[in-house]
This record gives C-alpha cells, sequence and structure tokens, in this order.
C-alpha cells in the first residue's frame, strides 16, 4: 500500500512541475536598448545606461567633435583670421596690419603698389657699451601731423630695460603713458603733434644685447599680434608701413 501511495505522490508532483506556466519566468538581459545607439543590444531587455554614440569621425563612443571652423576632430586653425581669432574679421593689409578698421588700410593702387600716410623704422642704433645700445624709431609722415603712437620693438639677442621719446616727440610735449617700460604710448593731453615731416623721432628702446645681430620688427604693443597704431592730428587713425630691418644695416 505505502509503495502505492509513494508512487501516485511523486507522479502527482512530476505532473505539477511540468504543469507550471512559463510565461510568468522573466529572463533580464541587461545591454543598451536605443536604436539609434552604435551598441545597441535588439535582445537587452533592461537598459544598462550603457549606450554608445559614434563621433564625428565615426569612432563608437569617441570624443571626436566639430571645431569652431566646423572640422572634425580641428583645431580651430583653419577659419582663424590673422590675430589667431577662429571666425574673427581682422585681415592683413598690404603693409602687414592685422585688425578689423578699414580706416587705417594700407591700399593697393592702380600699378599694384601699397600706398600708406606714415612709414616708421628703426633708424639708428647707438652702441653705450660693450653690451648696451639704444635704438631710435622715427617716422616718415610727408602729409600728416602725427597726435599719438603705440608700438614697441621685437629684437632678438636685446633686453629692453628703458623706453623713452625721441626729440621730436618731447618737442611736441607728449608723454610715455606705458608704464610697462616695455613699450610705448605716447600722446599730448594739450593736444599737441608732431609737424608732419621726414625722419622724426618717435621713441627710444635702450637694452642690453648678447649679440649685436637678428631681424629688427616694430609691433604694435609688447609682445602682441594686431595692427600699428599712429593718429592723425585730425584724430583718425594713419595707414602704417613698418619695414623690417637687419641690425648690421642701421646706422650708428
Amino acid at each position: 500500500m505505502f509503495r502505492y501511495y509513494r508512487f501516485h505522490l511523486i507522479s502527482l508532483l512530476v505532473l505539477m512541475i511540468l504543469s507550471c506556466d512559463k510565461t510568468d519566468q522573466h529572463v533580464f538581459i541587461e545591454g543598451c536598448m536605443y536604436e539609434n545607439a552604435c551598441n545597441y543590444n535588439p535582445e537587452a531587455t533592461a537598459n544598462d545606461d550603457s549606450c554608445l554614440y559614434n563621433d564625428c569621425i565615426g569612432v563608437c563612443g569617441g570624443d571626436a567633435v566639430f571645431d569652431e571652423c566646423d572640422v572634425c576632430d580641428g583645431n580651430n586653425i583653419s577659419c582663424e583670421d590673422c590675430q589667431g581669432i577662429a571666425n574673427g574679421e581682422a585681415y592683413l593689409d598690404c603693409c602687414g596690419n592685422c585688425d578689423i578698421n578699414s580706416t587705417n588700410n594700407c591700399i593697393i593702387d592702380e600699378d599694384g603698389t601699397c600706398q600708406y600716410d606714415v612709414q616708421i623704422s628703426v633708424c639708428e642704433v647707438e652702441y653705450v657699451n660693450s653690451n648696451e645700445a639704444i635704438f631710435t624709431i622715427c617716422a616718415d609722415s610727408p602729409d600728416y601731423n602725427i597726435s599719438g603712437f603705440q608700438f614697441s620693438l621685437d629684437a632678438p639677442n636685446f633686453n629692453i630695460t628703458q623706453v623713452f621719446l625721441g626729440d621730436d616727440a618731447i618737442l611736441a610735449n607728449m608723454e610715455n603713458y606705458d608704464i610697462s617700460g616695455l613699450s610705448v604710448l605716447a600722446f599730448s593731453l594739450s593736444s599737441n603733434s608732431i609737424t608732419s615731416g621726414s625722419n622724426l623721432e618717435l621713441a627710444l628702446f635702450r637694452g642690453t644685447y648678447i649679440s649685436p645681430e637678428g631681424i629688427l620688427r616694430i609691433i604694435p604693443t609688447y609682445g602682441e599680434n594686431g595692427s600699428l597704431s599712429i593718429a592723425g592730428s585730425n584724430n583718425e587713425e594713419l595707414s602704417i608701413l613698418a619695414n623690417i630691418v637687419d641690425w648690421s644695416d642701421i646706422s650708428n
């Protein structure tokens, strides 16, 4: 009798197991469930926030993006203006001045010659001793009185120690308002100006040098890019040609 009941009990348990509703059983597969993702898992039943997307190069989960010039994985260089600003509006005129002010532009005439109002250059070098020199910056301004100017000197092997005004600027009662000691910003509070002419002394740069050689450049302000600034007596900014000269070619 006992074996009879045991047989039926086992049979009942087997039937109960086989009759279980399998629709109640859930299998969880974690993964990315967004179809637009590059690692989309169509079999996933639970989103695990692992979705990745192609960057602009096409790398799944990459970090390449479009720069300000609309170049994928670029460095903003391809659309820089002459001042190094992405999508900037500054441009070089034929004198090499870089800015967005069209009123001070050097202009190329019908003969292809670059026309300008003022020409400035390093006109003289004085050797104070074996390792010290003074550079004089002069201007040729045949048509305009000079009411103010701003620039510095880029000279290799030369360490600027003092900047002071030239004779013509002093005669016009100008003062240097640049306190850096490395560049000059000069004008007269009494509205005086340097009378138009040639070889007008604007400023002098004194300093020590390692070797008396190299290319000298007049630049807008100390260590910066941009347009040189020289103003006329009628308060307009004049177009300027700044000559580049080899140290050895300067008279002394």
